[in-house]
């Protein structure tokens, strides 16, 4: 299709801007809306091509706006009481510096709620920041946390805090809102919960958990290494 004066007002542009540098996304968008004209011009099925043509587009493009969010991720698999009981290694990653990860030993016991769901017992001892092994500090303890029929979670702590010993970051004490979003899923995902942290830090700094991530890996024996986020990046210290 040829971009002629009277088309260009469609495509956001005008005459004395022809030869203007525009963006990929500028492009992507024209040629989503060509091909469209196209496809449909003199079609006898308009919706079908209409769908299949923004198949094509999404398959070569990629499909949606922001490319954030957990896209396609399969359906959680809800677990049952006592089947998620165990120790892990926590590893909360903050969104100021991602790959040096906070890490706890985590005890986990769960219980039917009678509903459906779960209601979840969680005691976080502070690992070392130089090791990640030696515990530190007292731990953080959470009682009767909800676990909803399928799964998913959002557990609010209130206000804890960090001792610096387990701050890998600065070394400081951390004194923090904290909130944890996730689901907890049987099958083949036994064993590895994860999800999005938020929340504030309030002291040292202020500071907006907007973006953080955290891990739960059940283990026995040797201590896991920790990771950050639901794609098991490693942390880095």
């Amino acid at each position: 299709m040829r971009l002629t004066p009277e088309l260009m007002p469609v495509f956001g542009a005008s005459p004395s801007s022809r030869t203007t540098l525009c963006s990929r996304a500028s492009w992507h968008k024209v040629a989503f809306l060509a091909g469209l004209l196209g496809a449909l011009s003199g079609c006898p099925d308009p919706q079908g091509e209409f769908d299949d043509f923004v198949e094509r587009f999404d398959a070569i493009h990629g499909g949606g706006e922001g490319g954030e969010g957990t896209g396609g991720a399969p359906d959680c698999v809800p677990t049952t009481p006592a089947e998620a009981d165990g120790i892990y290694l926590f590893a909360l990653s903050a969104s100021l510096n991602a790959k040096k990860a906070f890490a706890f030993d985590a005890t986990v016991t769960t219980a039917d709620d009678g509903s459906g769901g779960l209601t979840l017992d969680l005691s976080l001892q502070p690992l070392s920041k130089d090791d990640q092994v030696t515990p530190v500090g007292d731990p953080i303890v959470a009682e009767d946390l909800a676990v909803a029929a399928d799964g998913s979670f959002d557990w609010d702590f209130g206000q804890v805090t960090l001792i610096g010993a387990a701050n890998p970051l600065t070394g400081n004490d951390v004194i923090a809102t904290l909130q944890l979003h996730g689901s907890i899923c049987g099958g083949d995902d036994l064993g590895f919960i994860c999800g999005d942290v938020t929340g504030n830090v309030t002291s040292p700094i202020m500071l907006d958990l907007e973006g953080s991530t955290f891990t739960f890996q059940r283990y026995e024996g040797d201590k896991p290494a920790p990771v950050i986020n639901c794609a098991k990046d490693p942390a880095e210290y």
